[in-house]
């Protein structure tokens, strides 16, 4: 083998390998955000105990509302009221019962996954989702095709 054909096939390996870096790159999806005020109605599984809620987030007004529908919840609806001040009121209004939590912490930032690490796609109740590594053995879920988030 010449030294010319050599280097030519060095650099057509280096061109490939390049464009191979690039287009797994590009198809990296971007960190998804969340818009600013947006409602989700979700199926919340706790050890089995499922429960119907609606998510009401509202990052300008530093507050998330989630009203869950619980069947064994013999108080009826559950409104779990999050601020920005990191107080939390849980509620079932047909009670007039109320208590409140200092959690310490605010409500999600819509870029709260910025920084994360992305991990590839998998199923997720069916669905193929991207998945992000949030926070140590945490995950965030969105759908690949839909953009909904999945967990």
């Amino acid at each position: 083998m010449t030294d010319v054909s050599a280097l030519s096939i060095l650099a057509r390996t280096a061109v490939g390998l390049l464009l191979m870096r690039s287009c797994a790159a590009e198809m990296e999806p971007a960190t998804p955000v969340w818009p600013e005020v947006f409602h989700s109605q979700l199926v919340q599984n706790r050890s089995g105990n499922m429960a119907i809620v609606d998510l009401y987030y509202d990052w300008p007004g530093g507050r998330n509302l989630n009203v869950i529908v619980d069947a064994h919840d013999d108080l009826g609806v559950l409104f779990d009221n999050e601020r920005n001040n990191g107080s939390t009121y849980y509620y079932h209004p047909e009670h007039g019962d109320c208590k409140v939590i200092d959690m310490g912490v605010g409500i999600l930032r819509p870029n709260w996954l910025e920084g994360s690490v992305y991990i590839g796609q998998e199923s997720v109740a069916g669905f193929v989702c991207d998945v992000w590594e949030a926070y140590a053995d945490d995950t965030a879920a969105r759908g690949a095709a839909t953009r909904r988030q999945g967990r």
